[in-house]
């Protein structure tokens, strides 16, 4: 998408398989994309895709702990890491924290889990805080308002006393 020109340039080249529902990021560091798991219409996913836009090339990299869709992710710049925060598997909200190390393309479940299984939420890294921030989502169907603070330096997670406005 260019805004300058509010145009959409289709790329000559397609996924591996179809891709629903799936979370990404972006690498600062080295200037790819990173798509984790996702849902092919018939199956949850548990692949990572790295996409590099200069050479218009995609790889299927590794495979997340679970499959997952509807998960969201966040960049770490300062460390050239990836969090993925829950997501939605068969019926099963999931509340794992999964760390994806860009350089050494590996990945690492955490030992700090979401206080509820959730997907559908919203993520934000604070590069001055160096932590996430996870807004809402759905937990066992319900729709949640509680905002939830990540921090990998101490590897806990704490929601906030303050919660997102209806309307």
């Amino acid at each position: 998408f260019s805004p300058a020109d509010n145009t959409v340039d289709p790329l000559a080249i397609s996924l591996p398989t179809v891709l629903d529902q799936a979370s990404a990021v972006w690498d600062t560091v080295n200037n790819v994309a990173f798509v984790f798991g996702g849902y092919d219409g018939a199956s949850y996913l548990d692949g990572i895709i790295k996409f590099n836009p200069n050479s218009l090339a995609e790889t299927l990299l590794i495979k997340l702990p679970t499959p997952r869709a509807r998960a969201v992710s966040v960049w770490d710049p300062d460390n050239n890491v990836a969090y993925i925060f829950g997501g939605f598997n068969s019926g099963t909200y999931i509340d794992e924290i999964v760390k994806f190390i860009g350089e050494s393309q590996s990945t690492l479940a955490l030992s700090v889990h979401l206080p509820t299984g959730r997907y559908f939420c919203a993520a934000v890294w604070d590069t001055v805080n160096k932590c996430a921030y996870i807004f809402g989502g759905l937990g066992g169907g319900v729709p949640l308002n509680d905002i939830l603070k990540f921090n990998p330096t101490q590897g806990t997670i704490t929601k906030l006393s303050s919660s997102l406005p209806s309307g």
